[in-house]
């Protein structure tokens, strides 16, 4: 019998909310010191992947380099609903020279 994965979202709440519709956890959080907090929670908890709006990634960078070479939980800097920052695509160019060896996009 398969497992589901449990998905979490850390954002402003106007931004998350609308992935209550699809089943995926919310946690609406402002400040980075709630957010440490919280994916360590998630973590202990065993969430398999972590949202994070961009505005809330771009404060604890420390975070996300920790759980970069980890399995899980796997953390995945989005878009809030004022736009994107660049944060995800960044890691997206990062991790595609990785596996390539020279900037494809």
């Amino acid at each position: 019998m398969s497992q589901k994965a449990k998905v979490a979202v850390i954002g402003d709440e106007n931004s998350i909310m609308i992935f209550n519709a699809v089943g995926f956890y919310t946690y609406p959080i402002e400040k980075y010191s709630d957010v440490r907090k919280k994916i360590i929670e998630l973590e202990k908890n065993k969430f398999s992947i972590i949202f994070l709006t961009e505005n809330v990634a771009s404060g604890i960078e420390d975070v996300l380099d920790k759980y970069k070479n980890q399995s899980f939980p796997i953390i995945i800097p989005i878009p809030n609903k004022d736009g994107a920052l660049g944060i995800g695509m960044k890691a997206i160019k990062q991790n595609i020279e990785k596996a390539v060896g020279s900037d494809i996009l």
